[in-house]
C-alpha cells in the first residue's frame, strides 16, 4: 500500500487537500476562540443548574485548547 501512494503521489496531490492538523494554526485559533463557549452556551442551555460532568478526549489537542 505505501509504495501505491509513493507512486501515485503526485497524482493524487491534486485530489486531496492535506489539512496538517497538527501544525495548523487556523484550527488552533478556531477551537481557541469559539469550541468553550460554544459548548458552555449549549450546557446551559440544558442543564437547568442541574450538575453536570463534561468529557472530551483529545486527539490533535486543540480542541481541549477551547475548553
Amino acid at each position: 500500500m505505501v509504495e501505491y501512494y509513493i507512486e501515485h503521489s503526485s497524482k493524487l496531490g491534486r485530489k486531496y487537500f492535506y489539512t496538517d492538523k497538527f501544525n495548523n494554526i487556523d484550527g488552533l485559533n478556531g477551537h481557541v476562540n469559539s469550541t468553550g463557549s460554544e459548548i458552555a452556551k449549549q450546557l446551559k442551555q440544558i442543564t437547568d443548574n442541574k450538575e453536570l460532568y463534561f468529557v472530551s478526549c483529545a486527539g490533535t489537542g486543540a480542541s481541549l485548547m477551547g475548553i
